[in-house]
């Protein structure tokens, strides 16, 4: 977004304007540093990934998803699990969920 430059850029420039925001701080409570740290994502696994031989790319990939309770969020984890294995490994083969 544009204004996420805009207020990088203010709050990289002057990090103490965030003392005008947050009337609880101190007067002299100057001095902060500000960054835009990257947050780490949670750990996803697969449950299994049947990857083909070498030798057939044509079959697809199976990528496996195990449940052995009742979980309203299976499917949901199940494609979200699945497009960011196929992102990051940059999947341009067939593959199959089950």
């Amino acid at each position: 977004m544009a204004s996420d430059k805009l207020f990088f850029f203010l709050f990289q420039s002057n990090p103490d304007l965030i003392l005008r925001c947050l009337n609880d701080l101190p007067a002299d409570a100057g001095g902060y540093s500000f960054s835009a740290p990257v947050l780490k994502e949670r750990e996803y696994r697969l449950d299994g990934l049947f990857a083909p031989p070498p030798e057939r790319p044509e079959l697809p990939a199976v990528i496996l998803e195990a449940q052995m309770a009742a979980d309203p969020a299976f499917l949901l984890r199940l494609y979200a699990e699945t497009g960011r294995f196929l992102q990051q490994q940059a999947w341009s083969g067939d593959w199959r969920g089950c």
